[in-house]
């Protein structure tokens, strides 16, 4: 577990969850002008990921779970 934890560590000893406002902050300037772009795509998959996500034979609870399973297994953390 030790060896993980190193693993993830980046090089200027910060936490992975350091900065988090910050990247969250990009991540919606980034989101926005998308949107104010003529490519439909990304309004689409939003509205695609709003309809997943809806209380349905799997609970909203488990879904978000299943998906944190899996991006926690891709090292995928945004």
């Amino acid at each position: 577990c030790s060896e993980a934890r190193k693993k993830f560590k980046p090089r200027d000893g910060r936490s992975p969850m350091s900065g988090w406002t910050e990247r969250v902050a990009r991540k919606k300037r980034l989101n926005a002008s998308i949107l104010k772009s003529r490519m439909r795509v990304f309004p689409g998959h939003q509205a695609l990921g709003k309809q997943i996500f809806i209380d349905g034979v799997i609970s909203r609870k488990h879904k978000e779970l299943m998906a944190l399973a899996v991006a926690v297994s891709q090292n995928c953390f945004d």
